[in-house]
């Protein structure tokens, strides 16, 4: 269940990244059709090798069911 302002936590999240907060190792990707549509954040499992945990994924509301999560996930 997504929090009342996801933006919010969204807006945290990006920002701890800019700033470096979390490492190098933090994957993004993003989907855009001439503005944003969805993302994926993700990061590496300490002590582990090629494991990594999905921090975040959102799409708009008004471009979901379209495979673009699935997609993401994929990528």
């Amino acid at each position: 269940v997504a929090p009342a302002d996801g933006t919010k936590v969204l807006a945290e999240i990006i920002t701890g990244c800019v700033k470096g907060d979390f490492g190098p190792d933090y994957l993004w990707f993003t989907d855009d059709d001439d503005g944003p549509i969805g993302a994926a954040h993700c990061s590496p499992e300490p002590f582990t090798e090629d494991t990594w945990n999905l921090r975040m994924i959102a799409v708009h509301p008004s471009h979901q069911d379209q495979g673009r999560g699935t997609a993401l996930l994929q990528h």
